[in-house]
């Protein structure tokens, strides 16, 4: 298995004229100390594929667990009570999510090149 992945980075790594391991750079773990914090990054995953133009809405992202909450269809793999909870209603949490200034303010600061760990702090 060892010699397949490396055949295969370094085929990709030549195709695509870059080196180094194909997941080079790409974790980043970061200690979440306090409540605020936890609901901004639960804001910024939720809203990321927005942010960056993938979708034009959260719940459109598949890949995400924003359904969960809001499409009975969608069986839950996240524990999403805690979150709605925490923001005493389902409407309250949407409309934290779906704040569309502080979306557009996170777009900006990224774009600008801000470090997205900086944003959080």
């Amino acid at each position: 298995m060892h010699k397949l992945d490396t055949s295969y980075t370094m085929y990709f790594n030549l195709n695509n004229r870059r080196t180094g391991s194909l997941f080079e750079g790409l974790f980043k773990a970061k200690m979440i100390e306090t409540q605020e914090v936890l609901i901004h990054v639960i804001r910024y995953i939720l809203i990321n594929a927005v942010v960056k133009g993938i979708v034009s809405s959260p719940i459109e992202w598949r890949w995400s667990s924003y359904p969960e909450y809001f499409d009975p269809e969608v069986k839950p793999i996240c524990t999403i009570q805690e979150i709605i909870d925490y923001f005493g209603s389902l409407a309250r949490f949407k409309a934290f999510i779906e704040d569309t200034d502080a979306s557009q303010g996170l777009a900006r600061e990224i774009e600008q090149g801000k470090d997205e760990d900086a944003l959080f702090l």
